[in-house]
């Protein structure tokens, strides 16, 4: 292999490759104070107030329209 051959496969290579970056948490779903999210109170066995789904969520064949989150 000449050293033209070498020079012209790294040229080819330096222009087909691609700077990849990870996708970060806030790009697959928005999330924080800004989109309306609440903290709990600090402490164990805290429990949100009722939110209530537009959508029923299924869990093992059972609907529920209510969403609390705890600690």
């Amino acid at each position: 292999m000449t050293w033209d051959k070498i020079a012209l496969f790294f040229l080819q290579l330096s222009l087909t490759a691609q700077h990849v970056t990870a996708i970060h948490r806030h790009d697959i779903y928005p999330y924080g104070m800004f989109y309306g999210d609440v903290t709990l109170q600090e402490g164990d066995d805290e429990t949100s107030e009722v939110t209530t789904l537009t959508k029923p969520m299924y869990f093992y064949e059972t609907s529920f329209t209510n969403l609390y989150v705890s600690t």
